[in-house]
């Protein structure tokens, strides 16, 4: 559907409605018709501009939103990022955390089994040579 767009020039007296890029309809109040054939001409050209221009204002305030829409995403990802790095930086730091605590009990319980190990008296079923 096209959009619909009016002009006005000579104190409303002249109107212009455009559909899309086409002229739609053109109204003449009968006092327009009191002015001098170049003032209606330019009547008629200043509301067909006008007209023109709010499609170009309604476009540009369509990108400018755009725009915004665009920078809120866009911080919304860097924070969302931001959220996630420190997610990943607890979660590293805490599996760190877990593998230096088994590591230790690791040790903890190599030691204890060498210590075991030490303890025993051979089998008189060993050789040891």
């Amino acid at each position: 559907m096209a959009m619909i767009r009016k002009g006005t020039a000579l104190d409303g007296r002249v109107t212009v409605t455009l559909s899309g890029s086409r002229v739609e309809h053109v109204h003449l109040d009968p006092r327009a018709l009191r002015a001098s054939t170049d003032a209606l001409a330019a009547a008629f050209a200043t509301a067909v501009n006008e007209a023109l221009a709010v499609d170009r204002t309604d476009v540009i305030d369509t990108i400018r939103a755009m725009a915004d829409d665009v920078q809120d995403q866009r911080v919304e990802a860097e924070r969302r990022l931001a959220q996630v790095r420190e997610e990943l930086i607890c979660s590293t730091a805490r599996a760190s955390a877990d593998l230096e605590t088994a590591a230790e009990q690791h040790r903890h319980l190599v030691q204890q089994l060498m210590r075991h190990v030490e303890d025993q008296q051979p089998s008189p079923h060993c050789s040891i040579s």
